[in-house]
């Protein structure tokens, strides 16, 4: 695990904060892909990075998904 033992648990996202987050382009609520370790726009079909248990909502930064991986991403 290396110096940062923290770091694999901050890898995901609580759940109170998922549910404060909503993608910042439809403003819809996200869900945290366990597979892929993103947090997903079901409505735009969007993945977003969580770095060191930090969303980045930015849009430029997400990353559109196709449509093998929405049904993939759960």
């Amino acid at each position: 695990m290396g110096f940062w033992p923290w770091r694999k648990a901050a890898a995901s996202i609580s759940e109170g904060l998922l549910e404060l987050l909503a993608c910042p382009l439809s403003k819809e609520p996200l869900r945290y892909c366990n597979k892929s370790k993103e947090l997903i726009s079901d409505s735009l079909g969007v993945a977003y990075k969580v770095v060191d248990g930090v969303p980045i909502l930015i849009p430029t930064d997400g990353r559109i998904l196709d449509q093998e991986n929405k049904s993939q991403s759960s």
